[in-house]
């Protein structure tokens, strides 16, 4: 396995803020209420999330919103 395969990218709160184009409290709100992914702990860097995590997060908002 590689390394690109065996490790993801991380993104903080600002990289996924900005992708998402939302506000900090947004994306608190969607933790607290359950509708997002756990982020990891890093030591010294904080909260992370693995890029793969929202990315599969992402696609399914889309899979449930085009069953309607």
């Amino acid at each position: 396995m590689s390394m690109d395969n065996q490790y993801t990218h991380l993104m903080n709160i600002n990289d996924i803020c900005k992708m998402l184009k939302i506000k900090r409290c947004t994306l608190w709100r969607w933790r607290k209420d359950g509708n997002f992914p756990k982020p990891i702990e890093i030591p010294g860097s904080g909260l992370m999330w693995r890029s793969s995590c929202i990315e599969k997060w992402i696609s399914d908002l889309e899979s449930k919103s085009q069953r309607y």
